[in-house]
């Protein structure tokens, strides 16, 4: 007989509303859901996993390898607890990409990159 034993992960809970200091537009090169495939390339490429497409509802990101639920089936404490989310039309863009300071720093390094270091103007914004 074999015995699976599942451990759940508990991510600290923000406190308050959380505050998006990346900011990234993905706007495709004009077909359907190239926007879409844009932003997750770009979010896989850097270690993170996304939430699948809810209708009109944002689509929430962790850093790390996730299982993540639609936005309509997360909790108020689950959606909290999100590292970014992704916002706008998938089908035809632009998307909007916000990652949340309380997202694992390593994580905000690797898509902040060396311009945030060297660009001051281009600090919150891509």
């Amino acid at each position: 007989m074999i015995q699976t034993a599942i451990n759940v992960v508990s991510l600290p809970v923000p406190t308050r509303a959380p505050l998006a200091i990346i900011h990234k537009t993905f706007f495709g090169n004009g077909t359907e859901f190239s926007a879409e495939r844009e932003a997750e390339g770009y979010l896989s490429q850097h270690g993170f996993s996304i939430a699948p497409s809810c209708a009109a509802s944002p689509r929430g990101i962790l850093y790390g390898d996730w299982q993540i639920a639609k936005w309509r089936n997360l909790t108020r404490t689950e959606i909290l607890q999100l590292h970014g989310t992704l916002t706008g039309s998938g089908r035809t863009g632009p998307l909007h990409l916000k990652i949340f300071e309380h997202a694992p720093v390593f994580a905000i390094a690797r898509c902040a990159g060396p311009s945030y270091v060297t660009d001051p103007l281009k600090r919150f914004h891509t």
